[in-house]
């Protein structure tokens, strides 16, 4: 995703076709994931997306929150749609389908690319979302949580749902003891994403997410009869792993998760891949430095944030119901997209128990 968001880029901003694009991918391109984000009114994406929400709800057994979006809008995209769009804007690139296992920086400052088949030669820039092997040591310098999920992509015999309305997080069905809460999107009155998610760094079984699952169709939706049309899996990882600072060569950028572009505390990654993306292509079209946007002071926040549901793992659902009940949903929404002021981050901080961040800033 995020090596088609920056070819997509950068060939909007190069109408004239000057830079010679090639694209190293050796997955076929299915309906195999979907994203989902929340931004101000109209976007790029539009066109591609699933479905368009202007109301949502934060759910716990004890509160129903009705989300104050203002003039947010959260919207999903099916990977199918976003692979079609990039491939019809991307239609005249070189596209290879191999994995590159090395790049290497020649005498001359280009790069060599290679792959089991064949070796690729003669390229100035290398952008790259292969995680790289450090992340996979264990690493007492950073967090590291894995943001694991299974969903149920369902339709059901009859009307059953509202379709202008979805639950971004609902803990009325957990997992023994964790953070974990059950995303639901409805796509149509009769069709519907279900996913049971958990922030934990144990795996579960299948067995485990289904029967979370069904427990959640049976008991909180109250539908007995449903077909499943297809499903998604996925790990994603919630760490503070400073990829930035891996000694890369010069002009080899890494990109996508292998950038650090998954929000540590929420997992998200789409937006901010397509803020990364917009600001990378305009450096390079431009011909200056190279630098990635970053802010530290909003990275301490999701150190703290991610320590807390580290340490102790049942807290998230006090700390996300913290958030939406003392705070708007539009202004999670911009301090999560990093878009706050420092008073406005003050303010949210100030609304939360001092004492476990007390602890958390003293150990982290």
């Amino acid at each position: 995703m995020s090596g088609l968001q920056l070819a997509i880029q950068l060939r909007q901003k190069d109408p004239q076709h000057t830079l010679d694009i090639h694209l190293f991918d050796n997955r076929s391109y299915t309906n195999d994931k979907t994203w989902c984000f929340w931004e101000k009114g109209h976007g790029q994406w539009d066109r591609i997306c699933t479905q368009i929400w202007s109301k949502g709800r934060f759910i716990t057994p004890r509160s129903n929150i009705q989300l104050e979006m203002k003039q947010y809008l959260y919207k999903m995209i099916e990977s199918k749609s976003f692979y079609t769009y990039a491939l019809e804007i991307l239609d005249r690139e070189t596209f290879h389908a191999v994995q590159i296992d090395t790049v290497v920086q020649s005498e001359q400052q280009r790069f060599i690319l290679s792959s089991f088949q064949k070796e690729f030669t003669g390229f100035d820039f290398v952008f790259d979302s292969r995680i790289p092997p450090d992340f996979s040591i264990n690493n007492t310098h950073c967090l590291k949580l894995k943001q694991q999920f299974k969903g149920w992509f369902i339709q059901t015999n009859k009307p059953m749902f509202d379709p202008t309305e979805f639950y971004l997080m609902d803990y009325r069905v957990r997992f023994k003891q964790t953070t974990s809460f059950t995303y639901f999107l409805p796509l149509s009155a009769d069709t519907a994403l279900v996913e049971f998610t958990l922030f934990a760094n144990d795996s579960i079984s299948d067995l485990d997410y289904q029967e979370h699952l069904h427990r959640y169709i049976r008991d909180i939706l109250h539908i007995d009869s449903y077909k499943v049309l297809r499903e998604e899996q996925g790990v994603i990882p919630m760490t503070t792993f400073a990829f930035s600072k891996l000694p890369y060569p010069i002009h080899h950028i890494p990109i996508g998760t292998a950038a650090g572009w998954v929000k540590p505390s929420t997992g998200y990654s789409f937006k901010y891949t397509e803020r990364q993306t917009h600001h990378i292509s305009n450096q390079l079209v431009n011909n200056t430095p190279i630098a990635p946007l970053y802010s530290n002071r909003h990275r301490y926040m999701d150190r703290l944030l991610l320590y807390r549901l580290i340490e102790e793992n049942t807290t998230g659902e006090a700390l996300f119901s913290q958030l939406f009940h003392t705070n708007s949903a539009a202004d999670v929404f911009r301090f999560l997209d990093e878009e706050s002021s420092l008073m406005s981050d003050l303010r949210l901080a100030s609304r939360f128990a001092p004492l476990p961040f007390i602890k958390a800033i003293l150990r982290s």
